[in-house]
């Protein structure tokens, strides 16, 4: 078991595992293992996950972040590693903003993600200007027309269900045209 404990706490983790550390972090308080065992895979997957924060932040959505973060310091070793290890993702995802903000083009979206990342950063205490001024940059270039307006990209941090494009009304009218 310490061997195996050893070889988790080196394992490099990919953006991909975040999954996985969590599931792991949720798993270990269930695992019938004694005590120290427990504590020592519980310290392992603590800092596998806390590297993964660190080195994938940058490249994760907002809410696989929070997700990550919350399961860290609910399950991990201590809840001030999961403060630390998220104010290094958030400053990798803020080091790589722009390639979220190219993926925002409607205003009302660019707002909750801005709503979103500012309740993270003030949640976990981290505070960065350069988020709030890349998305001033990208509010005026979709106010002033230099973004090219499609269908909603970001989903924010509440994924509720939707409005249908079309109505119920409308989709039997179809079906009647279709059956004459």
């Amino acid at each position: 078991m310490a061997a195996a404990t050893a070889d988790l706490g080196d394992a490099e983790f990919g953006q991909d595992d975040a999954d996985l550390c969590r599931s792991l972090l949720e798993e270990v308080p269930d695992s019938g293992l004694p005590p120290e065992q427990m504590r020592d895979l519980r310290n392992a997957i603590s800092q596998a996950t806390a590297r993964l924060l660190s080195v994938w932040g940058g490249y994760m959505t907002l809410e696989d972040l929070d997700a990550v973060a919350e399961t860290l310091r609910d399950f991990g070793t201590l809840p001030s590693d999961a403060a630390v290890a998220f104010q290094a993702a958030l400053k990798e995802f803020i080091d790589h903003i722009d390639e979220t903000l190219g993926d925002i083009d409607n205003p009302d979206e660019l707002d909750d993600f801005e709503r979103d990342l500012k309740s993270l950063m003030s949640r976990y205490g981290y505070a960065d200007d350069r988020a709030g001024r890349d998305i001033e940059y990208r509010r005026q270039a979709i106010y002033e027309g230099r973004v090219r307006r499609s269908r909603s990209h970001y989903g924010g941090l509440d994924h509720s269900e939707p409005e249908p494009d079309v109505s119920d009304e409308e989709i039997r009218s179809m079906f009647r045209g279709l059956a004459h």
